[in-house]
């Protein structure tokens, strides 16, 4: 049977239009019943996109907790990334000893601005955090599409991603995957420490986890929570790097 055939029925796909939005696609099917008339439909489809670096970004603002004795949150996104020791790394220090300033720290990234409010998140696959040796191995990767109105507290309705305190990092079996790197030599001691201990954190499109809610990882909010450094100094971090692709808010909470 052919599809001239009376009662044939088919559907003819291919034909593309252009969205609204340049992260849908628009499938424009055309339906052909049994009483010969015809029906178009059209279905929104979101884009697969391969993940980009999203947050060396002039629209991404990054604040902190602390502004500490050297560079300012904005280094941890610079577009170029630096290699001043005093000046292209942030700390939470109060002097040149690295005394470290008490408590718990954050650094936060505002992504809201790339969407110029319309209806847009990020969804991220993996986070790059360079750490000087002044690292920590016990923070959190949380996340949120609204606004806080607080920033100061751990459990203040930010969604978790990642908990680096779970088990030893480079020995994890748990996912999220991570990894750790090292390299260079710290011009702070006179002891083998690395000037880099770089922390790799991967996700994964569609793995079901225990740790963290999957619709988590879209956001317009990223948070690096910092509950003590490892080292004992004031925790140090030279670029935060967050890779993904924008995304649709609705299709975030279609995710729900």
């Amino acid at each position: 049977m052919n599809s001239t055939d009376a009662g044939a029925s088919f559907s003819l796909r291919g034909i593309r239009n252009r969205p609204k939005h340049p992260n849908r696609l628009i499938d424009v099917i055309l339906d052909r019943n049994q009483n010969n008339t015809s029906k178009v439909h059209q279905i929104n489809q979101p884009i697969k996109q391969k993940p980009i670096l999203l947050s060396r970004n002039a629209n991404v603002t990054v604040t902190s907790s602390a502004r500490g004795n050297l560079g300012p949150p904005t280094v941890l996104n610079q577009i170029k990334s630096g290699k001043d020791w005093l000046k292209d790394r942030w700390q939470a220090a109060s002097d040149m000893h690295g005394s470290a300033i008490p408590g718990s720290h954050w650094v936060m990234l505002d992504f809201s601005a790339m969407f110029h409010n319309s209806d847009g998140a990020i969804r991220i696959t993996k986070v790059i955090l360079d750490w000087e040796t002044a690292y920590s191995s016990d923070y959190r990767i949380e996340s949120r599409m609204d606004a806080p109105t607080t920033t100061g507290g751990e459990n203040d309705d930010w969604c978790l991603l990642f908990d680096a305190g779970d088990e030893p990092f480079g020995q994890r079996n748990a996912y999220p995957h991570a990894s750790v790197e090292q390299h260079g030599q710290s011009p702070g001691v006179k002891e083998r420490l690395p000037l880099h201990v770089i922390h790799k954190i991967y996700w994964m499109e569609g793995v079901r986890s225990d740790i963290y809610d999957e619709k988590c990882l879209s956001m317009r909010y990223l948070r690096i929570f910092i509950r003590k450094s490892a080292r004992g100094w004031g925790v140090s971090l030279w670029q935060v790097d967050v890779y993904g692709y924008t995304t649709l808010l609705s299709d975030a909470i279609e995710e729900q």
